[in-house]
């Protein structure tokens, strides 16, 4: 009756919101709702300028990382991804912020976008 399945149940929906905080000179905390059926996250970091495409920073199994050693000055972008033992999410939320010495600035909060089913 129009309702799609989606193509794997066991894999964890996408993180739909993330949003960093300045926790310190080069600290950064990272903070995204929960995916659900993700048992962890794979936080990547990418420092733009520097990073040609985002490299692991940590994996968690709670809902918040922080992010340490990152240049003031320098863009940084970061990406969430759910996973479970059954694979990672398609999708990912991505934010990115501007450390500077003592705040960092959230220039922008993207939604995680699952591709299309159809």
């Amino acid at each position: 009756f129009g309702l799609s399945m989606p193509s794997d149940p066991a894999v964890p929906e996408p993180v739909e919101t993330v949003t960093l905080v300045h926790g310190g000179p080069g600290l950064v905390l990272a903070s995204w709702t929960r995916g659900q059926r993700a048992t962890r996250y794979r936080v990547f970091k990418m420092v733009v300028t520097v990073d040609a495409d985002f490299v692991p920073a940590v994996t968690v199994h709670d809902l918040e990382a922080s992010l340490e050693g990152l240049p003031a000055g320098k863009t940084v972008r970061v990406r969430v991804v759910a996973a479970n033992d059954d694979g990672d999410t398609t999708a990912a939320a991505t934010t990115r912020c501007t450390p500077h010495g003592s705040e960092t600035r959230v220039e922008t909060n993207v939604a995680a976008r699952a591709p299309k089913r159809i």
